[in-house]
């Protein structure tokens, strides 16, 4: 290796600048007195320094926000020592018009002051911070919380909102008070009316004959199965009948159903109980309808059994009412079908005679048939009151009569002869329902067609039914026929009487009369049944009354002007309401109060700790540093006294 004069001074030179550079460090150390003056003095360090001392600035922040908050509490408890002493004033006045012997002038005096007091009641409950923030109106705090209404009481404006103070990044608080915790309503001494639950079950779609409906109660089933002639008013009376009758047998007590007249089936939980309620339809799958159209033509043969528009008669012409060894001279007994009528006579003077006591009798009201004499005086006629199919083979069984009884017995044989007064129509058809929506009538006559579709508003309704009565039905049909020009060229269609099924049609060509085709089609099944439940009203026991505050006094000076000695009196009883409420309010601001000096110093150990560590991290240890100084120095020097002498150095000296 070879050694040269340049090598040995380039050494001397890098040691000398090295101390050099130790030494400026340490001497910037002890003048700012940290160990970490910059970043690349030690990174760690550095990174623990940066995170305490963000740590310090929270405590802080959140120390400034605590005596904030502080300071808020005690304007706030200013507040409500004020309103405690004019709450003190209100009860002495109060208990002073209570007095027996003061005079209504004296009261009216009384109740002045309450008023100027009721004021300055409503400016503390309107008080502001430092800030001109109002503290009792939540988060509201740019609008007085509370303001007079059209009866002159003030009522709370603000809401419900209170603010978070933050003790640390992982402690919260809520704190304040709004202006319904401070001055709260009071107890009236009376209770609510407790309401029991109301849930209604609405009824959609069509019912139809088949349909069934299931209503099921805390687990009981009430089921209804639609029949013909049925409409939801039937449906909804089955159902709410079953219920009532479960309730009474005490299966299902504490349940009342009702029907609220537009056919909803309402269900109420009496003595505020609740009940589980579920709901089901199953659609009829075919259909189950009556209805028909049957035609009926003179021409044809028709059995006197389908005739529906007649009367029978029977023929008393040999019969002696007044003289021979035939006369009737004992009580007659007339059978038709179930009733049987006795006559109260034994004698008469002809059939209308007989006829009249017959229909003395009491049975006769009530009787299916009426009687009567026909213009001979020698036959009986029986109309039937409602068209019915009389058989052929019916018989009016005559019994009694004494001597007469012969000649009665031959009229009963005679069976009942048909007059056949239908036969005088020219034409008909006779209609049966019940009849839907939907449903179509068909009628065909020498070649031309018509057809009546039921709209669901021949009753008249606003909304189409789903079930229409066949009365409405027929007399739309016999409109719709007299309207329709083409067939109207051919028939002419009019109702037969007021209770019978039977349209009559007259030809236009009596010459030519044809024949009437008639059919019925039915509209099918619609199964689009449902109901549905709702909660009109929910459940909540009985609870006591409460008065706001502002109102207390309001009510006060009305029934100290009133002279109002029980209204006086109950005043007071809440007036030492607000007071104790108003008590409890400062004692709560004063937990606060000590809880936020306890955060306080919490803070402040906290801070402390967290300024220890942050010491230990950056000051520089004074002691070790001095020392460490002195050893750069000599260091240096030595460098120097090294660099020296190698920078006189010769070859010779060095061989040497």
């Amino acid at each position: 290796m070879t050694v040269s004069t340049s090598l040995l001074f380039s050494r001397a030179v890098g040691l000398m600048n090295q101390s050099q550079s130790e030494l400026a460090s340490m001497q910037e150390k002890v003048a700012t007195g940290k160990q970490i003056v910059r970043p690349s003095d030690g990174a760690d360090s550095a990174v623990n320094v940066a995170r305490l001392k963000n740590m310090i600035a929270q405590f802080d922040g959140y120390k400034a926000s605590l005596q904030s908050t502080g300071d808020r509490l005690k304007v706030e408890e200013a507040y409500l020592q004020s309103a405690t002493d004019v709450l003190s004033s209100l009860k002495q006045l109060s208990i002073q018009g209570a007095n027996g012997t003061l005079a209504p002038i004296d009261r009216l005096a009384i109740a002045k002051e309450v008023d100027e007091l009721t004021s300055e009641m409503i400016n503390i409950a309107n008080g502001t911070d430092a800030n001109g923030n109002f503290l009792f109106g939540g988060s509201r705090s740019q609008t007085a919380p509370y303001q007079l209404d059209a009866d002159g009481v003030a009522r709370y404006q603000g809401d419900i909102f209170q603010s978070n103070l933050d003790f640390t990044s992982q402690r919260r608080s809520a704190v304040g008070r709004t202006g319904l915790e401070i001055f709260e309503p009071v107890l009236t001494g009376e209770y609510t009316e407790a309401l029991n639950e109301i849930q209604r079950i609405e009824f959609a779609g069509a019912v139809e004959v088949g349909d069934s409906y299931t209503i099921k109660i805390d687990g009981i089933s009430f089921d209804h199965t639609v029949v013909v002639g049925e409409d939801l008013g039937d449906v909804v009376d089955s159902l709410v009948a079953d219920i009532n009758a479960a309730r009474d047998a005490g299966t299902l007590p504490f349940v009342r159903a009702s029907n609220n007249g537009i056919d909803d089936l309402v269900i109420e939980g009496l003595g505020g109980t609740q009940h589980d309620i579920q709901l089901s339809t199953a659609n009829t799958s075919e259909s189950l309808k009556a209805g028909s159209v049957t035609a009926l033509n003179p021409g044809d043969e028709i059995d006197d059994s389908e005739l529906e528009f007649e009367s029978r008669s029977l023929d008393f012409s040999s019969v002696s009412f007044t003289s021979g060894s035939n006369d009737i001279d004992a009580e007659v007994t007339l059978t038709i079908g179930n009733t049987a009528l006795v006559t109260s006579g034994t004698s008469f003077s002809d059939l209308q005679a007989l006829v009249d006591d017959l229909t003395d009798h009491a049975d006769y009201a009530s009787a299916e048939f009426t009687l009567s004499v026909d213009q001979t005086g020698d036959q009986l006629i029986i109309d039937w009151k409602d068209a019915k199919a009389v058989p052929a083979s019916t018989k009016a069984l005559l019994s009694g009569g004494g001597l007469a009884a012969a000649d009665l017995i031959d009229v009963a044989d005679n069976h009942l002869t048909v007059l056949n007064e239908g036969l005088d129509l020219d034409y008909g058809i006779k209609l049966e329902g019940p009849f839907e929506k939907g449903d179509r009538v068909s009628i065909n006559f020498e070649g031309v067609s018509f057809e009546y579709v039921v709209t669901g508003l021949e009753d008249g309704a606003s909304q189409p039914a789903d079930t229409v009565s066949l009365t409405n039905v027929r007399t739309a049909v016999i409109a719709g026929i007299n309207s329709d020009t083409s067939m109207s060229a051919k028939l002419v269609a009019s109702q037969y009487e007021v209770t019978s099924p039977i349209i009559r049609f007259v030809p236009q060509n009596l010459a030519n009369p044809g024949v009437v085709g008639a059919s019925m089609i039915d509209r099918g099944d619609v199964n689009n049944q449902s109901m549905n439940i709702f909660t009109d009203q929910v459940p909540a026991p009985s609870m006591p009354e409460r008065i706001e505050f502002f109102e207390v006094l309001k009510n006060l000076s009305n029934v100290l002007k009133a002279d109002d000695q029980p209204g006086i009196q109950a005043s007071i009883d809440q007036i030492s309401q607000m007071i104790d409420s108003m008590t409890l309010g400062l004692a709560d601001i004063g937990a606060e109060m000590k809880t936020i000096d306890d955060e306080i110093s919490i803070n402040e150990d906290l801070k402390l700790q967290l300024q220890s560590a942050l010491s230990s991290e950056e000051d520089l240890d004074y002691a070790t540093a001095i020392t460490k100084l002195q050893a750069k120095m000599l260091s240096l020097e030595a460098a120097q006294s090294s660099f020296a002498k190698i920078s006189q150095l010769s070859l010779f000296d060095y061989i040497r």
